[in-house]
């Protein structure tokens, strides 16, 4: 992968007249290669619009945003670069974060499904070794508690796939222990990211 040219601009779309339950609709589809935000790098965006009638009027809209059902639908040339929504040139958004999080079975307190905690109010401490002392922030704090068990989370596999753009990853990869999986990622990243560079420059852009 080059090093990609952060642009303020960039963009184009497509538009076609369609027929929805037998009356006349237009539907609108735009790419964006570019740092539009202003947060220091460019990003991928496929979002559209569907209006009634054959004039883009505000109020005859029907549907926008990441209609992306609709838009392979009625692009289906689009179809192959709709994974790339949301990625950046520096990778998928939050790629190991999203990814790992979604596989793994562990919630927001890295508690798996019947692993013992205790808590006082919203908040889950770690027991240590010593009954009645908890442990947040590595500072000792005396509480009273009340004993819970960990529901855990499910493994979240097709949202793990769409956060790595990874759809043939098995199960079997995804439910790898974070490090052995994270190591994946990171072996995948840089052939990814050639793919992704190769599909923006078909558009024409600047990558």
């Amino acid at each position: 992968m080059s090093k990609s040219i952060t642009v303020k601009k960039q963009d184009g779309t497509m538009t076609r007249q369609i027929i929805i339950k037998g009356k006349e609709h237009t539907i609108q589809a735009k790419i964006r290669w570019d740092d539009n935000c202003g947060n220091g790098h460019n990003t991928f965006a496929i979002t559209g619009t569907i209006w009634k009638g054959g004039k883009h009027l505000e109020r005859n809209e029907v549907a926008w945003g990441s209609i992306h059902d609709d838009i392979a639908k009625w692009f289906p040339e689009l179809r192959k670069y709709l994974k790339w929504h949301g990625c950046t040139s520096e990778g998928p958004l939050h790629y190991i974060g999203n990814t790992t999080f979604a596989a793994g079975d562990e919630d927001f307190n890295g508690e798996r499904k019947g692993d013992h905690c205790r808590v006082r109010g919203n908040l889950i401490w770690h027991l240590d070794d010593h009954e009645g002392v908890a442990f947040q922030n590595e500072k000792p704090a005396p509480v009273d508690w009340h004993p819970k068990i960990s529901e855990g989370k499910e493994r979240e596999f097709l949202f793990a796939r769409c956060a790595a753009i990874w759809p043939e990853a098995t199960d079997e990869q995804l439910s790898l222990p974070k490090e052995e999986l994270t190591r994946l990622l990171e072996d995948r990243l840089p052939a990814l990211m050639d793919e992704f560079e190769k599909d923006i420059k078909e558009f024409g852009f600047v990558w």
